[in-house]
């Protein structure tokens, strides 16, 4: 009762409340008194609260429609721009977990929020709940996003920190910000942080290397070679091309370039 003295504010929006009531299912109605109080908003006659209180009962309504749920979260993140972007990640994973197989678009834009925002623990929690939401014919749409951010971002960031460019130091600060830190984990403060990063980018390079095409394995194991991950690269490469552990090529690569052997060498000499 509160609340509906508080935000229906005139003869209009009250013709829109008896027509949701008459005909709650009916989207389109919805729609038009979203519109309408988006539009009100605009011109400072109806608060972010307002239109947030019709948002919320539209959403409750059309709980596993994906459409509903991206229009909200969008309208969310353009009209709450200093919104702690951990509070919009709670409003995705609900999303995703109410929509499930038809949340592509939502697990899409998820994926992309979290690149944005340069977390990488985020990152892995959104790409994670979107490959297990989605059928996998649509996986290769989330790797498609995170292994660009991998190659464009992350390992050009690695290379120019590991050479002492200080000019990366506060975008790479950002980057390790909450990477691999899990709820209540003790993390290491001595730990060298590009250690950590090479962690995350050689453990989702492992697991592509499962599903990716035959063509991208050279291409693949050349992104891991960058990420001085020593054990993992000595892993893989012995999995992927020196499957009999004889430093014979008995892999489906036909012909190992050089800069594979010279990453795999050096691994064995660090190891060694």
């Amino acid at each position: 009762m509160e609340e509906i003295n508080k935000y229906v504010k005139d003869d209009e929006d009250i013709a829109f409340e008896y027509e949701l009531q008459r005909s709650p299912d009916d989207i389109q109605a919805w729609v038009h008194y979203l519109d309408r109080s988006k539009e009100q908003n605009k011109n400072g006659h109806k608060s972010n609260e307002g239109v947030l209180w019709l948002f919320r009962r539209y959403v409750n309504q059309f709980i596993n429609n994906v459409d509903v749920w991206f229009v909200f979260i969008t309208w969310i993140c353009d009209s709450y721009p200093n919104m702690n972007y951990m509070d919009i990640s709670t409003l995705y994973n609900e999303g995703i977990e109410n929509c499930g197989t038809k949340s592509e678009k939502l697990c899409l834009k998820y994926l992309k929020f979290a690149i944005e925002k340069n977390d990488l623990a985020l990152i892995r929690q959104s790409f994670d709940i979107s490959l297990s939401s989605l059928s996998k014919i649509l996986h290769y749409k989330l790797w498609e996003q995170l292994l660009i951010y991998i190659k464009d971002t992350v390992i050009p960031l690695i290379k120019t920190t590991s050479q002492g460019e200080k000019s990366q130091a506060e975008q790479f600060s950002d980057l390790i910000k909450n990477i691999l830190k899990k709820e209540n984990e003790i993390v290491d403060t001595d730990e060298d942080p590009t250690h950590r990063v090479n962690i995350w980018v050689s453990t989702f390079l492992e697991r592509y290397l499962i599903v990716c095409p035959k063509d991208e394995i050279v291409d693949t194991l050349l992104l891991l070679g960058s990420t001085n991950d020593t054990n993992r690269i000595k892993t893989l490469f012995e999995k992927y091309l020196f499957k009999d552990g004889d430093f014979k090529n008995k892999s489906e690569v036909k012909d190992i370039p050089y800069s594979l052997n010279i990453v795999y060498l050096n691994a064995l000499y660090e190891l060694n």
